[in-house]
Order: C-alpha cells, then sequence, then structure tokens
C-alpha cells in the first residue's frame, strides 16, 4: 500500500485518465473527489463487501469482471 499525506484542495493522479482530489477533512472523515471516464466502476469497498456477502450469486468472478478494465 502506498500511502500519502495531502491537504485539502491537493490531489494525487493514478493514471492519465484518474486523478483523486482531497475536498475536506472533518474529524475522522475525507471527503475525496474522484475525476474518471464514466466507464470505469469506482465502488466503495464496504458496499462491494456487504454485497459480496450477502449474495452466493456475486462471487469472485463477478468482482473481476466488474473491475476487469481497471488494469
Amino acid at each position: 500500500m502506498y500511502v500519502l499525506k495531502r491537504k485539502t484542495g491537493e490531489g494525487i493522479r493514478i493514471s492519465r485518465d484518474i486523478t483523486l482530489y482531497v475536498l475536506g477533512v472533518s474529524g475522522n472523515e475525507v471527503k475525496i473527489g474522484i475525476e474518471a471516464p464514466k466507464d470505469i466502476p469506482i465502488l466503495r469497498l464496504e458496499i462491494l463487501e456487504t454485497t459480496m456477502n450477502a449474495s452466493s450469486a456475486f462471487n469472485s468472478d463477478k468482482l473481476k469482471e466488474i473491475l476487469k478494465d481497471e488494469n
């Protein structure tokens, strides 16, 4: 895992098409803005994990399908 410190208004370029911005910090919460093409899935991990645990139909093959174009 790559760890960076960023201040409000600063960003991180992930690839040519994906940039993250720190929009604000309040207590233990960070507001993040993500610039990415609409065809790039952006998934909150806790929702993904809940969905995976709740549905046997949602398996690792489905996750691979969702994230296939991430690389």
